[in-house]
């Protein structure tokens, strides 16, 4: 269409007149129910909204937009046609391709962005402001360069969806740049004449940083005092430090900065949220979609905290697009060389306003601080916190004006920080409380249970009789725990006004490495900084401010227990000195040293696992297999000759404590011992499950007093660091704050570690840092709108099973979600077989009784179908061909695989199997047996695909079924079920619909042997327990979770209190019956009464220490996190795994 009208200067020629009326006559359909509408004119340039009349008359006075060809804005559909030869019909549902939503991104970035442009107000509205006038120019610049052509003619893509889709590309399939500007170059070449292609990938990503995506550098003190920011913009020299501001030397002419502070601003990147239509009715779900039943836990909106937050500012929670936030932070070694310190410290924070299946995941993680090496920061972290703090501050009190695109309308925006995500050196720094020597417990603060040993030179955390119900025995039982009665009560809950009545005590901080380190007086307790978060007006009032991270809780749990078990020099407690502080304390006669001249040994320990035992336990690991992306290979650890077990990472010692280890010790140790570490294994299945109960929870509190004190009861006060004691508290933090899963350090471990695989150019790690996220984040929200191309929105998943939604629910059996996948095998389906396959009018015949029941069942089946559906009213006349279809019966020929996946699982025949590192080929199914619903257990056999009339098929898993209805065949002990697979159950009926089968994997049971196996099952990793619809009950998890925890040789007497009814004198012998001992060269430790300090917190003088002098004390070890080293290797990380843990 000839629109060259437009650019006309005289303006009452005839020929401008009706190219003005002919876009009228196309505007006034576009109008809102103002009558408003973008104006074209050259000086709005589709800026501001107008009444149509008053647009009329802006377009006689200042002109028609020259660049404004196709009125996409005005009610004209751009779309790219595509070539078709004339001659050939081509089927209009198939034959366009999906046409990327370009001028809808530019579009919400616009009104997201320049919210004037929507302010709906008449031609005196105010134009762009000075200050935003250059973004505002080389935004629209974009759009009008964008919606352009490639080459001229192109019609099938635009030229600015060509380059966000190379740009994309480059994105996730990890492109350098010098690759990028090698296709730039030959597609400029293999192009036409006329190209507009950018040169370069540097000017490529010109597009990032004309839609707004881009950050701020702020100069920082080398040590750490200050920012050169606002009062301290000018100055050229520290004004604590006096250290100057520029880096000398290198002969540059231009001034370099010390050190520079990325920070990326937080207020666009909340309105960026709200800027998609997606994601913005996502913003809203905690409060339209979310259901409520005020005794589960299944998304931090369901905590205590959101809701006695929504209850004191109502005003806030009165719009639930008001944002939630969480910060995260930790410290990484960009280069992965332990020899190499360099830690360089991102600070993120993640918006709890979304799903339970958006929150925590990648590309909802802002980036917000980038805090440089290559030393961490630690307690002068504030000073880079302030530009984050400020900004929350301001959006707390006044907001910023955001555009809703799912609504189409504008609000003030308001955030607020509910908690921080840290591991527990991290803690320290964010919290100002320090988390080494006698208060290390932040939650305990000063009424913390501590005992420095004298031996074991460090401090050890019991004393867990405390939280015990008063009149408890145990309180009185001293020879079992640690000599001493117990009679004080639990620490109480410290509230906000005793916290702020604390923190006035704290002296004045100087900030920056260059200040002296100062000893804190008695009256300061762990305090080291008031800190910066408190300057938000809601900090102080929040029920839990820093998380306890549950993560490196159960790593060093895991190590801890694994370590005294196995013997593990430099991981076990149980050492010379340990049981010397036995000696010290006069407790457990039986494990002290046994001295003969110069040299003593250590009686063997019934917790420690002899040579023997140790090898059998590692051969038993080796030979574990998993399903499928549920772990890693945990036999890489495992060597069988000496027995040892080393590197496991964060999520193998997640797996072993939760899944192998009650069943690596069932045939090892004692009851009592054996006993007490399932409950705890237990008691963490239970504490990261998916969805919490309430009442639930408050079992927990109780059961993990119980099970600490029994731990008190078998090892030694060495064993009692912090992370052993913090594991009494975390019960607390998740009925206040809801699911583990949303406050672990998992998630932030994995970005890091995405972080880490940004550094390319390592004279510069931050820098590659920042560019490489500010691609993709952008990427991120540009490829919400584009089409035809794999992104993070639509790619599919590694185990997708392709299944359609069948609009017809009638009939499920043509409609399961399966895809067999590898080479066939042809097979013939013997009389046998196919009777099997259509068993209910075989159940039928057999019921009648009478000879020749396989032939009666083949010749009669398929008019018994055909008349069964006639007399159903079912048949092709009413519409129900697919009845029909399943009536005449499969075809004998069919496929065989050895592999598929079934909504979501892969599962392997069991041959398979037996060459792969994993288990995937376990099974389990509901069924009837004896009128009464029982568990089916037994391993898949083969795959079929049975064809039937039409597109029709349908697959059926070939299982070999154990017998579970005798206690030959299945045994329970505890938690465990434990099936026999030597006795088959079912063999005329190994069928069932593959749809119908659920996954589990098997472990050898150690203590029955033979074909014993332990059955573990399985919640997959994208099964979400959300309702949704008010009415049915929501089925329970596996984990039992609602078990009390087992406690051994007690009884509850008539006034509720237990009772310990168990033999003292028996019961509490630690030492073996074979009289092992563990030899020890020499005695290296003085015995010296005077170092041992008495536990009674009220004699014992407040610490005074310098730092330095405390960091003899940590007793915690943070193997994950390496501050100021280096950072986990990859296998650390959860890498995407397909199943829940718990």
């Amino acid at each position: 269409m000839d629109r060259s009208w437009m650019r006309e200067t005289t303006r009452s020629s005839e020929r401008f007149q009706e190219g003005v009326e002919e876009f009228m006559r196309m505007a006034v359909k576009c109008v809102d129910v103002r009558g408003m509408t973008k104006c074209p004119c050259r000086d709005c340039a589709n800026r501001y909204y107008h009444h149509i009349e008053m647009v009329e008359g802006h377009l006689y006075m200042n002109g028609f937009n020259p660049t404004y060809t196709r009125w996409i804005f005005h009610g004209e559909q751009y779309q790219f046609r595509v070539n078709t030869s004339s001659d050939m019909h081509i089927d209009t549902s198939e034959g366009i391709e999906e046409v990327d939503a370009v001028d809808e991104l530019f579009d919400d970035v616009c009104m997201g962005t320049f919210l004037d442009a929507n302010i709906g107000e008449s031609s005196t509205a105010p134009g762009p402001t000075t200050d935003d006038h250059e973004q505002r120019s080389s935004f629209y610049r974009l759009w009008e360069d964008g919606l352009g052509e490639i080459y001229p003619g192109c019609k099938k893509i635009s030229k600015i969806a060509f380059i966000l889709k190379m740009l994309h590309i480059k994105t996730l399939c990890n492109v350098s740049n010098k690759a990028f500007d090698m296709f730039i170059e030959l597609f400029k070449r293999a192009l036409p004449d006329g190209e507009t292609l950018p040169c370069s990938y540097r000017e490529a990503t010109r597009v990032r940083r004309d839609l707004g995506f881009g950050y701020e550098k702020i100069h920082a003190c080398k040590n750490d005092c200050v920012l050169f920011w606002k009062e301290h913009a000018d100055k050229v020299e520290c004004p604590k430090c006096k250290t100057s501001r520029w880096s000398s030397g290198n002969g540059r002419k231009s001034n370099i900065p010390q050190k520079v502070l990325r920070y990326f601003p937080i207020k666009p990147r909340l309105q960026q949220l709200f800027m998609s239509k997606d994601t913005a009715e996502e913003m809203r779900w905690h409060k339209d979609k979310r259901e409520d039943d005020g005794n589960t836990l299944r998304h931090p909106a369901d905590s205590i905290v959101w809701k006695e937050f929504d209850k004191e500012y109502d005003w806030f929670a009165s719009d639930p697009r008001n944002v939630r936030l969480g910060l995260a932070s930790d410290g990484f070694n960009p280069f992965g060389n332990m020899s190499t310190t360099y830690s360089i410290w991102p600070v993120i924070l993640t918006p709890y306003n979304l799903p339970p299946w958006r929150c925590m995941k990648a590309p909802n993680l802002i980036l917000s601080l980038l805090i440089p090496g290559p030393s961490a920061p630690g307690n002068d972290i504030d000073v880079y916190l302030r530009p984050l703090v400020d900004d929350l501050h301001e959006l707390w009190n006044e907001g910023i004006s955001t555009y809703d695109a799912s609504r189409k309308e504008t609000f003030q925006l308001h955030a607020a920080l509910l908690w921080t995500i840290n591991d527990f050196p991290a803690y320290a720094n964010l919290s100002g409380w320090f988390t080494k020597g006698k208060l290390a417990c932040p939650v305990c603060n000063k009424d913390a249970s501590f005992r420095s040993l004298k031996y074991g030179h460090k401090t050890c955390y019991m004393g867990h009789r405390r939280w015990l119900p008063q009149g408890h025995e145990w309180r009185k039982r001293k020879e079992l725990f640690d000599g001493n009665e117990e009679h004080r009560l639990a620490p109480e809950e410290l509230s906000s006004d005793q916290l702020l009545q604390q923190l006035m005590h704290v002296r004045d901080v100087q900030f920056g490495k260059s200040t002296p380190k100062r000893k804190r007086v008695a009256i300061e307790l762990n305090w080291k900084k008031k800190s910066i978060f408190f300057k938000l007006p809601y900090w102080s009032g929040l029920k839990l401010r820093h998380n306890l991270d549950v993560m490196h809780i159960e790593k060093n749990i895991c190590d801890s227990v694994l370590g005294t078990l196995m013997n593990i020099d430099g991981k076990t407690k149980d050492t010379a000195n340990a049981r010397q502080d036995l000696m010290e304390m006069g407790i457990r006669n039986e494990l002290h040293l046994q001295r003969n001249g110069a040299t003593a040994s250590m009686p063997l320990a019934k917790y420690t696992l002899t040579r023997d035992e140790r090898r059998s336990l590692c051969e038993w690991l080796k030979g574990v297999k998993f399903p499928d992306g549920y772990a890693s290979n945990i036999s890489r650890c495992v060597n069988k000759v000496p027995g040892k077990i080393s590197g496991m990472k964060s999520h193998d010692c997640h797996v072993f404590l939760q899944r192998l280890l009650p069943v690596a010790i069932r045939r090892c140790l004692t009851p009592e011992i054996r006993t007490t570490l399932t409950e705890l294994s237990t008691f963490f299945k239970q504490l990261c499950a998916r969805t919490l109960k309430v009442d639930v929870l408050k079992q927990m509190k109780d059961d993990i007093v119980l099970i600490l004190c029994k731990l008190e009861k078998i090892f030694p006060p060495a064993f009692f660091d912090i992370m052993i004691h913090l594991a009494v508290h975390l019960p607390r933090e998740a009925e206040l704050a809801g699911p583990v899963q949303f406050r672990w350090m998992y998630p932030i471990e994995r970005t890091l570690g995405k972080y880490k695989k940004y550094v390319r150019n390592r004279a510069r790690p931050e820098g590659s840092i920042v560019e490489c996220y500010l691609a993709d984040e952008c990427l991120t929200f540009c490829s919400r709108y584009l089409r035809g191309i794999e992104t993070r929105w639509n790619r599919e998943e590694r185990n997708v099973d392709g299944g359609v939604e069948e609009t017809n629910q009638q009939f499920d059996v043509f409609s399961q979600r399966v895809r067999a996948f590898g080479a066939p095998k042809y097979i013939t389906l013997d009389d046998k077989a196919f009777a099997r396959a259509r068993c209910e009018h075989y159940h039928m015949i057999e019921r009648e009784g009478g000879p020749d029941i396989e032939k009666r069942h083949e010749t009669n089946f398929e008019c018994w179908f055909r008349k069964h559906l006639y007399n159903s009213g079912h048949n092709a006349k009413n519409g129900s061909n697919k009845l029909y279809d399943l009536a005449c019966g499969p075809d004998r020929q069919l496929r065989s695989y050895r592999s598929c996946i079934v909504n979501g699982v892969r599962y392997h025949t069991k041959e398979y199997a037996q060459n792969h590192t994993t288990q995937n080929c376990g099974i389990i199914v509901q069924g009837e047996h004896n009128t009464s619903m029982i568990e089916y257990y037994g391993e898949l056999k083969n795959i079929l695909e049975l064809r039937y009339p039409g597109p029709n098929f349908v697959y059926l898993f070939e299982c070999d079924w154990w017998e579970t209805g005798s206690e030959e065949g299945i045994q329970t002990d505890q938690e465990f079920t434990i099936v026999n697979t030597s006795r088959r159950w079912y063999e005329s009926d190994p069928f069932i619909l593959a749809c119908q089968a659920s996954q589990v994997f098997y472990l050898d049971d150690p203590k029955l042997g033979g074909n014993w196996k332990v059955v573990q099952k399985l919640i997959n990793r994208n099964v979400y327990d959300i309702p949704t619809v008010l009415e049915g009950d929501n089925e329970e998890d596996d984990q039992g979770i609602s078990d009390e925890v087992y406690q051994d040789r007690q009884c509850v007497g008539g006034n509720g209190v237990l009772v310990d009814e168990a033999n003292v004198g028996d019961s509490t012998l630690l030492s073996r019956l074979d009289d092992a001992t563990i030899a020890i060269d020499e005695l290296y430790v003085q015995l010296d009464a005077s170092m041992f300090i008495n536990d009674n917190p009220s004699n014992e003088d407040h610490d005074t220490t310098s730092d330095d002098e405390e960091e003899l004390s940590s007793t915690y070890e943070d193997t994950d996190s390496e501050h100021e080293q280096s950072f986990p290797s990859s296998t650390d990380i959860d890498t995407d795994s397909d199943y829940d843990m718990c």
